[in-house]
């Protein structure tokens, strides 16, 4: 995403607030038993993804793997930008990145859980 495509967006939303937001990674797994969740767990710790737990027991386990990289601020109201340019373009490269770091958390826990 670009500063450029962001001045766009807020140009054109011209009621209410706009808000810039990146959701965390989130998965739901289904595991065979409590131990294959357990062994995910500690697979999600060493990817980074240390808001993980056990979701559900029954009728099936299920674990939630939850990102921590997330951010939600207002960007735009009634189509203008309500911040200037340089601290736009602060927003917007911080939002980038956390974004990779969310996609490196994931290709992270791909290798990890598939070398398994």
């Amino acid at each position: 995403m670009t500063c450029e495509e962001v001045a766009s967006a807020i140009d054109a939303h011209e009621k209410n607030i706009l808000f810039l937001r990146l959701e965390p990674l989130i998965l739901h797994v289904g595991c065979r038993d409590i131990e294959a969740a357990e062994r995910l767990l500690k697979i999600c710790k060493k990817a980074g993804l240390k808001r993980s737990g056990i979701y559900q027991t029954r009728p099936r386990i299920i674990a939630e793997v939850i990102g921590v990289d997330c951010l939600q601020m207002p960007i735009g109201r009634n189509g203008r930008v309500l911040a200037d340019k340089k601290y736009l373009d602060f927003i917007v490269s911080l939002t980038n990145s956390k974004f990779r770091d969310n996609e490196k958390r994931y290709s992270l826990l791909q290798e990890i859980y598939i070398i398994r």
